[in-house]
């Protein structure tokens, strides 16, 4: 049955100008399904007559469910007056209560079409709809429907709140960043530069290294056999009086992971350009694990009479202990020759240097880029009392005696921008400036890579005791022959391609010196693009052997009879000289050039 309330709300929109099509919808919205939609416009609909019949029923008597027959539509009457009439039939009157009558002012809070139940929300006929740019738009709030929808305009305020929202914590952060690496990139001042290289230095566990130390020795014998203690006497008998150059360079790595187990690997090579008998070049790799040195005696200097071959290329072990019985024990036996700091002793080095800071910024330099790391250049005063009173502070109480002689200057220093390393150091050391005859100069060069970065340190195998060593040494002097293993391991192959280098380079220059500054070969000078050296390229090993070497040293990989694996050329414009081992291994670069 059709609700009088909700016919008489379609006949108010549609008396008020409301589209046909706005009430349909809105009865759509209401649930009202479309046979019910069809009955109320035929009733509403003007020229019917039979509406007040259908519309007011005020006894309704329930009849048997007999549907009358569908009739087609009847022809329009050409007289708009003529109404067909409602066919009544005879049905029997069957006894039954009759309901009472709905008042047409209560909607039911139900309806039910074609089985199914619907709430109806309440009614609000006065306003169902609302006026908006001229046109009637349907008032959500009044609708059948209970969800109140958002605008799409609010929706999108609100994502774009959240999206600047968003961007704008993004930017903060970047912003602050780029503040913390401008800072500590360009604005840092020198001084706080300084103590971030201090304290980072105090709190790295591993690191490579490279050093090359070159000493002016005003008298070579005196100053060899000052500095050699009870080995000076034999020194002396090889050592030639006046001035000499010794160089020393070493390159190796730390490793400081394991607390109160510090490793140390280093490779390092000695030449003197003044030796009585000949060449003197030193060279040795040395290990230190689990405080037990490891030596490996790859090079030994020309003895004349006393042929130390036997000693070469074997590892030789020896504990720290006993190093410190056979040279002299510090002040802790226990410790290890490699120094290690515990993390107190860090803590308490560190607040010695803020109480007695020993370096000060003299200038700052153009920067440079060390190993690929751009770097601050600063020019340092050194503080030599203040160093000594941190030496003491950090446990050295012998500091005041160790640098009595020695004075320290032109100190440079090339600091990382990023991580704030010590990149590289550089200092002119005068021992003994008041004994012209013992004064040396030393000028000392290092340089740090690869910080906090995992190295590999382990103990060679087949090491040998120092009693075997001496055991070889006495076979040999007795006539015995010792056989000089190959090198195993890349970095002993490296070690070697060093002396060899080494040895080639001396052997042209003392060649050069023989003949009035010129080098004299039949394969003729020097050439000025890297050829290498054997009988399929430079043919040198005539000019050089046996006066200036035994035999021409070769790659200990790639070497062959006809080419030694080491390459030479002269700079036209500088004249320098350079030798080179193109196959050194592991990025390794192995070059001397004079």
């Amino acid at each position: 049955m059709i609700q009088q309330a909700l016919i008489e709300v379609v006949k108010n929109q549609l008396g008020g100008g409301v589209s046909e099509a706005e009430v349909r919808e809105f009865l759509r919205r209401r649930g009202t399904d479309e046979e019910e939609i069809r009955e109320i416009f035929e009733l509403v609909s003007p020229g019917v007559t039979g509406v007040a019949r259908k519309e007011v029923v005020a006894d309704p008597i329930p009849t048997p469910e007999i549907v009358a027959e569908p009739t087609p539509a009847p022809e329009p009457a050409p007289v708009p007056e003529i109404v067909v009439p409602v066919v009544k039939e005879e049905v029997p009157i069957v006894p039954v209560a009759t309901p009472p009558a709905p008042s047409p002012e209560s909607a039911p809070l139900r309806t039910e079409a074609h089985g199914v139940v619907r709430p109806v929300p309440p009614l609000q006929p006065t306003v169902p709809f609302a006026v908006a740019n001229g046109s009637s738009v349907p008032v959500i709030e009044a609708t059948a429907s209970a969800v109140v929808e958002k605008p799409v305009s609010e929706i999108r305020n609100k994502k774009k709140i959240i999206t600047f929202t968003a961007i704008a914590i993004v930017g903060v952060a970047v912003l602050a960043l780029g503040v913390w690496f401008a800072y500590a990139a360009y604005f840092i001042s020198p001084e706080r530069d300084i103590d971030r290289a201090m304290s980072r230095l105090h709190s790295v566990k591993s690191f490579t290294f490279a050093s090359e130390i070159v000493v002016e020795m005003a008298n070579a014998k005196a100053g060899l056999v000052a500095t050699t203690g009870a080995a000076g006497p034999f020194v002396s008998m090889f050592a030639t009086t006046g001035p000499a150059t010794l160089t020393t360079n070493i390159v190796g790595s730390f490793d400081g992971t394991q607390e109160g187990a510090p490793r140390l690997a280093f490779t390092a090579v000695s030449t003197m350009d003044k030796w009585a008998v000949g060449e003197a070049t030193l060279g040795f790799i040395y290990n230190n694990i689990d405080q037990v040195s490891y030596v490996n005696i790859t090079t030994m200097p020309n003895l004349g009479f006393l042929n130390l071959s036997a000693l070469q290329q074997q590892w030789f072990m020896v504990s720290d202990k006993d190093a410190h019985e056979q040279f002299g024990s510090p002040a802790d036996p226990a410790s290890g020759l490699v120094p290690w700091l515990s993390k107190q002793e860090r803590s308490t080095s560190i607040a010695a240097w803020k109480e007695h800071r020993f370096l000060t910024v003299q200038s700052t330099l153009a920067d440079e880029a060390i190993d690929g790391v751009s770097s601050r250049h600063y020019v340092l005063a050194f503080d030599k009392e203040a160093f000594i009173r941190w030496l003491e502070k950090n446990g050295s109480p012998e500091a005041r005696d160790m640098f009595a002689t020695i004075a320290i200057d032109d100190l440079h220093m090339w600091i990382g921008k990023l991580g704030g390393a010590p990149r590289k150091v550089q200092m002119h050391i005068a021992i003994g400036p008041q004994d012209s005859a013992r004064s040396a100069s030393v000028l000392v060069t290092l340089t740090g890579n690869s910080f906090d970065k995992p190295v590999d340190i382990f103990p060679p195998e087949d090491a040998r005791s120092i009693d075997s060593a001496l055991q070889s040494l006495f076979t040999q002097m007795l006539g015995g022959d010792a056989r000089i293993p190959a090198p195993k391991t890349a970095l002993e192959r490296n070690a070697r391609r060093s002396f060899d280098v080494e040895a080639i380079i001396n052997a042209i220059k003392k060649n050069e010196a023989d003949n009035d500054g010129a080098f004299t070969c039949s394969a003729g000078p020097l050439p000025t693009t890297a050829k290498f050296l054997g009988t399929s390229g430079y043919a040198i090993e005539p000019c050089l052997v046996p006066w200036y070497l035994r035999a021409l040293p070769r790659d200990p990989s790639r070497g062959t009879a006809i080419m030694s694996g080491y390459s030479v050329l002269r700079d036209p414009k500088a004249g320098k000289i350079t030798v080179r081992a193109p196959y050194a291994e592991g990025g390794v670069k192995i070059s001397i050039t004079k």
